[in-house]
């Protein structure tokens, strides 16, 4: 059998969640949690759009374009996406 190491973060909400917490807490974690990976999305979106150059007329354009090529175009990397990637440890 395999085992996986846990990193930091994972064993410090571990030692968080070791007591037993009501349904209002969970809820108000899962709030919490979701809110901190929305923020880090529009982060990385609004890096992307600078990045990429993009603005309100290319997105008009795509919108009556068969966007695969103009995507295809921007040329994209997995940089760009590599700290949204959940990784196996």
């Amino acid at each position: 059998m395999q085992t996986t190491t846990l990193n930091p973060t994972q064993l410090h909400l571990l030692n968080m969640f070791s007591y037993n917490q009501d349904e209002n807490s969970l809820k108000e974690l899962k709030e919490v949690w979701l809110n901190h990976v929305r923020n880090k999305m529009d982060e990385e979106g609004r890096r992307i759009w600078k990045e990429k150059n993009l603005s309100n007329e290319t997105m008009h354009e795509w919108l009556n374009t068969h966007i695969r090529p103009v995507l295809s175009n921007l040329q994209f990397d997995n940089n760009d996406y590599k700290h949204l990637q959940c990784k196996k440890q």
